[in-house]
């Protein structure tokens, strides 16, 4: 991978329940913002059913497409509908066999709860031959990591407690090892002018930029629009600094009032 560019990940989430809208998916708006913060370039979020072959063709699929990251949630628990480890092992063409170090974490948390390690219970430990286990300090279900292809594979728990908890204490600190980016941020918060107007003036501004800049209007509410723009290399800070300064300005021009403006992320 290159030294320049950031990380390119996907999220695939699982789980019939979401795709029916019993369930709203915050795993996944979760996992995008928090891997942004980290640097890494987010590309494709998908939901599937918990269905052996549809998860592992979208784990083919973002192999293919050569990403370096791809977090999946769902899956992991002991009902019959629960075949993540399976989709990832049919992907991978890998067996899917009884991983020791997992069974023992199941066992472990299961004694803890004065339950004891049934036939079922023990499924949450079945993985991909090669997959390393991760911890899940509130749950059950251990977590998959394996790497495939230059990529790196993460599997946690559906249950949104479980997968932050697990992704904060282990995934965090590998995905900062791999990062080659640093996420900046700002945003102009502007009253009395159109969202039309604001984007012609973004766009106006953006034009030319040397830096790789995402730029965004949005309406906040009644009259009120947000100017929002990232980058993923913290030298670009600058740039971005210069621009909401550059917006500022066109805003009181055009007679609009500059409600807020700040910018966020790492100096260098």
């Amino acid at each position: 991978m290159s030294s320049r560019r950031a990380v390119v990940a996907e999220i695939l989430t699982t789980g019939t329940e979401i795709l029916m809208g019993k369930v709203v998916n915050t795993n996944a708006s979760w996992l995008a913002r928090r891997l942004t913060e980290m640097g890494v370039v987010v590309r494709r979020a998908t939901s599937v059913p918990d269905d052996v072959d549809e998860i592992a063709s979208c784990v083919r699929e973002a192999l293919n497409r050569g990403v370096d990251l791809l977090v999946v949630t769902g899956g992991l628990g002991p009902s019959r509908d629960d075949v993540t480890g399976e989709a990832i092992a049919r992907a991978l063409d890998l067996r899917c066999s009884l991983n020791e170090a997992a069974l023992d974490m199941v066992a472990e948390r299961l004694r803890a709860r004065g339950l004891e390690l049934t036939e079922s219970r023990a499924k949450m430990a079945m993985m991909p031959e090669g997959a390393t286990p991760i911890p899940n300090p509130v749950g059950v279900a251990p977590g998959v990591l394996i790497e495939a292809g230059g990529a790196l594979i993460v599997a946690l728990p559906g249950v949104p407690r479980e997968m932050r908890a697990m992704f904060d204490e282990h995934v965090a600190p590998l995905v900062r090892g791999l990062s080659r980016g640093s996420f900046v941020e700002g945003s102009v918060v502007v009253r009395g002018l159109p969202e039309s107007d604001l984007a012609q003036v973004l766009e106006s501004l953006t034009e030319g930029l040397e830096c790789d800049v995402y730029a965004k209007t949005r309406v906040v509410s009644p009259g009120v629009v947000e100017v929002y723009v990232t980058a993923t290399r913290s030298e670009c800070r600058g740039a971005l600094a210069e621009l909401i300064e550059a917006v500022e300005r066109e805003v009181v021009k055009m007679g609009g009032e500059v409600v807020s403006a700040r910018l966020s992320g790492p100096t260098r």
